[in-house]
């Protein structure tokens, strides 16, 4: 690795705040969510992960090949797609992508919007569809899914910090805790 690789990956490390996100893999669980036999490549201690969303904000025309080339160029040791649908044209072209990247940890983010008032009825199918994301993950290098509960509405706030669980009541946690 370069010195400006090192360098920049040294900042990226210092610089990033990372959610706490239970790892569910075989390493939690052998042998629960996938086959025993496959050989899954080793995840460095502290795995440096880039999350999609930075290209899904502002940057919606860039190809997934395109996207996981950058992480990889960047020194990244992961990828985490954000809100690709399983069975979805999208899932299947990242699907085809991984195993000819040399990136090692692959997570998935989903957001759910059933928390908030508004779309508390959907909580159901949203529960369900979890189900089926974690499913689909489970037959792929997917070692992860990170969940946001996310939405406006009556959660938010003039900052940040007057925003979401600083306003949630019962009902928000309840849904949550579902």
């Amino acid at each position: 690795m370069s010195l400006t690789n090192r360098t920049r990956r040294s900042f990226i490390h210092k610089a990033m705040t990372l959610l706490s996100v239970p790892l569910i893999s075989d390493r939690a669980f052998p042998g629960v969510f996938r086959d025993p036999d496959k050989q899954i490549p080793e995840i460095p201690a502290y795995p440096l992960v880039l999350f999609d969303n930075f290209h899904v904000g502002s940057r919606r025309d860039y190809s997934f090949a395109a996207k996981i080339k950058s992480a990889e160029n960047a020194g990244f040791n992961g990828f985490e797609i954000v809100t690709v649908d399983p069975g979805s044209e999208q899932w299947k072209i990242v699907m085809d992508l991984i195993p000819e990247s040399s990136l090692n940890v692959w997570g998935l983010h989903w957001t759910s919007r059933a928390c908030i008032d508004r779309f508390a009825g959907n909580i159901e199918q949203d529960i369900e569809k979890i189900h089926q994301l974690a499913e689909a993950s489970a037959a792929t290098p997917i070692e992860y899914i990170s969940l946001s509960l996310s939405g406006n509405d009556e959660l938010s706030g003039p900052t940040i910090h007057e925003s979401g669980s600083a306003k949630a009541e019962d009902r928000h946690w309840e849904r949550a805790y579902k």
